[in-house]
């Protein structure tokens, strides 16, 4: 319940997705089609992810380590809000 709480107030609070578009124009100099790209992005993202958990076997200590991932993720959307 913990790492879903924390989840949650990572996406909820800190969500890239609205950043995007400053994002696009400001720092990478694009047009609609990169912001495009931007978008899709997360969705590919998602995709390589579950066609790779999908051929691992079951994962040791995962409490463990999605902790870890989540503390990773929250210092990636900071980085991206601050930059």
């Amino acid at each position: 319940m913990g790492a879903i709480l924390f989840d949650l107030v990572i996406v909820l609070f800190g969500s890239v997705i609205a950043l995007l578009p400053i994002y696009a124009v400001d720092i990478l100099e694009t047009d609609a089609d990169g912001l495009g790209l931007l978008r899709a992005m997360p969705a590919l993202g998602s995709v390589i992810v579950g066609f790779t958990l999908a051929r691992m076997s079951p994962i040791r200590r995962a409490r463990r380590k999605l902790f870890l991932v989540l503390v990773v993720f929250s210092f990636s959307i900071f980085a991206v809000a601050f930059s």
